[in-house]
């Protein structure tokens, strides 16, 4: 089923929700007119406690990680976070609106359908791009039978579930992956249903000091709503959020309601994040078979291992903890962390200034962004047809044939930050500097050729500019592009060479080592060249021990066995941090190393790292 979208619609309303003035509200005067219902409430809240569950969102790969019932269930988890589980009974009295009629008839519902749909944006940004991520999710519930649930991430089909009541069964399905997981329903499942749903939200926001709207129009509806600012009203401790609101719009001929929405940025965050409940059908028939799972046949079963120590050797546990412990003291891309940048603010290179004029667009999902990234891309010049006149220009401004080693390494890393200062690959002005870090670092590789770390820096300028691969103008198809089975190919083939030399030596492995040869082995099967990432996935493996990546290892054995039967594969080796996306779909199409900008920079978290024991993995039947 597609879900049906008015999209026009929805956004202007939603605009106007968000930018909507705050009335002034008389507290005073409405404690005296509903005296009644705060005798009420303050009866029924008393020694209560109030639960909330939350649900980050992830990356494809880290969903494959994940219980699939937790990705599954994270569509409505977010409304059990604003509501709690507080009754709310009595009426309210002398409204324009009988609200007391309203949370009366929609408590006494026991089938119906919604749409829930979450809206984060990053605001308008300097290059003139609003980047946005949209998930939508139909609902169908029965107190009876349970409830079905259909998620579509940036308008893609991406989880289904059921929650059977009458089997005690749940079952969770991943499109995009072919698989599904079935198990029983736990108690804090079954809780769940019943706490975590748009009725609640009615009894919530109808006790908390809520302020009448005036009589608007839905969907060619009169609607009347109240709104609220205090986000204690679903929750006890409310997290740390600002520019709080919650809207209830309810139809002023049946008295049920046709729209909630809830909007709110978390401290110390610039994502604005917008729930919007809407599509309601209240009272329609749903019988069993509604939810039952239609699972296709070529869809395989998900089971998950019961957590058990990695393992009870000393050897093997001392080797965990000095990887864990290289990783946090010596991360990838460190070794030039406290060099000093020259100031390159007043430099142009190829006569091309950032002085046009940007428009705030909206970019929605990471479809359109890498379109429109890659629209960017297809007009700038290729690098080989531009390098020889950048290079003069760097001999002439930057004097890049006297510099020392360490001095080209510090201008290279200087240009590579201006790139994503001017916009990354969303800029028409950026690439200069991009490709002016490439040639730098390359000069840099030449004079030490042996410095792994300048091949690594080498490397990132690399894929700052250049992606995996490029969707053809106008249409779908993919344009690989060949930087990545060539040049960073042949550099992180010489890195491998070295790495396995030194370690046959005696040199304990290292986590850059890990991530070095971990892309070689992603290169190589980018390439199709099997035979060489089978080999680059079998010393991974016979090190794992050894050096301490143990974590990795079920993984490992999962890519050696699909290069042994000449499938590709390609993994994440790093947690984008929480809130994330949409800004994380501008740096997709990458080496599993890439780093970024700073601010991503500093938000990565190796696997390992956040959860040692992340080998509770999906294993098919």
């Amino acid at each position: 089923m597609k879900v049906p979208k008015n999209n026009k619609k929805l956004d202007e309303l939603i605009s106007q929700a968000i930018s909507r003035k705050k009335p002034k509200f008389d507290f005073d005067k409405w404690k005296a007119k509903h005296q009644k219902e705060i005798q009420i409430l303050e009866s029924q809240t008393t020694g209560r406690q109030i639960e909330y569950f939350a649900q980050p969102l992830n990356i494809w790969r880290t969903i494959m990680k994940s219980k699939v019932s937790k990705i599954a269930a994270a569509a409505l988890i977010i409304i059990a976070v604003l509501i709690g589980i507080h009754q709310f009974s009595g009426s309210i009295d002398g409204a324009s609106v009988a609200w007391g009629n309203v949370a009366e008839k929609v408590e006494n519902i026991e089938t119906y359908v919604f749409r829930m749909r979450t809206i984060k944006t990053t605001g308008p940004r300097e290059e003139g791009f609003e980047l946005a991520t949209e998930k939508e999710t139909m609902v169908y519930r029965s107190g009876r039978h349970g409830e079905r649930t259909e998620t579509y991430t940036d308008g893609e089909l991406s989880t289904q579930s059921y929650t059977h009541l009458e089997k005690n069964e749940f079952v969770g399905i991943i499109p995009p992956a072919k698989g599904y997981e079935r198990e029983p329903l736990t108690e804090a499942r079954i809780r769940r249903f019943h706490n975590g749903h748009p009725k609640r939200i009615v009894m919530q926001i109808l006790q908390g000091d809520y302020v009448e709207l005036d009589r608007d129009k839905i969907d060619d509806k009169d609607v009347q709503g109240v709104e609220i600012y205090d986000p204690a009203v679903f929750y006890e401790s409310p997290p740390p959020v600002e520019d709080f609101v919650a809207r209830l719009w309810i139809d002023t001929q049946t008295e049920l309601p046709v729209w909630v929405e809830i909007s709110f940025v978390e401290e110390g965050s610039t994502l604005q994040s917008t729930i919007v409940i809407d599509q309601f059908q209240w009272d329609v028939e749903l019988v069993a078979d509604d939810f039952e799972p239609n699972i296709p046949s070529d869809y395989k079963l998900f089971t998950h291992d019961v957590p058990v120590p990695l393992t009870s050797s000393a050897g093997v546990e001392q080797s965990e903890s000095f990887f864990a412990e290289n990783t946090v003291n010596e991360p990838y891309l460190s070794d030039f962390e406290d060099a000093q940048l020259p100031d390159l603010e007043q430099l142009t290179l190829l006569g091309v200034a950032d002085d046009a004029r940007k428009s705030n667009v909206r970019l929605v999902g990471h479809i359109e962004i890498w379109k429109t990234q890659d629209e960017f891309i297809r007009k700038w010049p290729i690098y080989k047809d531009v390098r020889n006149r950048l290079y003069q220009e760097l001999v002439e401004k930057l004097d890049i044939e006297q510099l020392s080693v360490e001095e080209l390494v510090a201008t290279g890393i200087a240009l590579r930050k201006k790139f994503w200062a001017l916009g990354g690959c969303l800029s028409q002005v950026s690439y200069p500097y991009g490709y002016a870090s490439r040639i730098v670092l390359e000069r840099a590789h030449e004079q030490a050729p042996d410095n792994m770390a300048i091949i690594d820096e080498l490397v990132e300028s690399i894929c700052s500019c250049e992606l995996v691969w490029q969707y053809q103008e106008n249409g779908a198809e993919r344009i690989k592009n060949p930087c990545y089975p060539g040049i960073l190919t042949e550099l992180r083939s010489k890195q491998f060479g070295r790495i396995r030399t030194e370690v046959a030596q005696g040199r304990m492995p290292t986590w850059k080592d890990f991530l070095q040869v971990h892309d070689l082995a992603i290169l190589f099967s980018s390439a199709k060249d099997y035979k060489s990432a089978l080999e680059t996935a079998v010393w991974l493996i016979s090190q794992a021990h050894k050096a301490g990546w143990i974590a990795y290892l079920d993984e490992l054995k999962d890519m050696e066995n699909r290069f042994a039967s000449g499938q590709g594969y390609y993994s994440n080796i790093y947690l984008p941090g929480l809130n994330a996306f949409p800004e994380e779909y501008r740096y997709g199409r990458r080496l599993p190393s890439f780093q970024g900008p700073d601010q991503r920079r500093r938000r990565l978290v190796p696997f390992h790292i956040k959860d040692p024991q992340r080998r509770r993995r999906l294993k098919s039947d």
